[in-house]
């Protein structure tokens, strides 16, 4: 992934919950694929590179914390839709480990594509 967007700014989400992954039109390779940043879920476990990482302290610090305007994560997703550069992993490397949501979500979610042998 790396070599096929080294110029480009993305974030890679490492976990994507059931009825999140994008049609099969949207997939670009085996393991990864582009979705649309308004469909961003959370940051449950989150890639970014170096460049981003430091654009989205800063724009997060502005926006969340200098003058509070968002959550964290709602900032992250407002800087996805910014830069149109957001992927996810075909197949959950990660599980939501909580048995109620952590963020504004109402209702319990896991990624059913999640199958354990490539857990942290």
């Amino acid at each position: 992934m790396e070599q096929t967007h080294r110029f480009t700014k993305y974030m890679l989400d490492l976990y994507l919950p059931e009825g999140l992954l994008p049609e099969p039109s949207f997939r670009w390779k085996q393991y990864y694929a582009k979705y649309h940043a308004t469909s961003f879920y959370g940051t449950q476990c989150m890639f970014n590179l170096r460049p981003v990482v430091l654009e989205l302290a800063q724009f997060v610090h502005e926006h969340g914390v200098s003058h509070y305007r968002l959550e964290g994560d709602m900032l992250m997703r407002e800087y996805a839709i910014a830069t149109d550069g957001l992927y996810g992993t075909v197949r959950s490397l990660v599980q939501h480990i909580g048995f109620i949501s952590t963020g504004l979500a109402s209702f319990f979610h896991r990624a059913s594509t999640f199958d354990g042998s490539s857990a942290f």
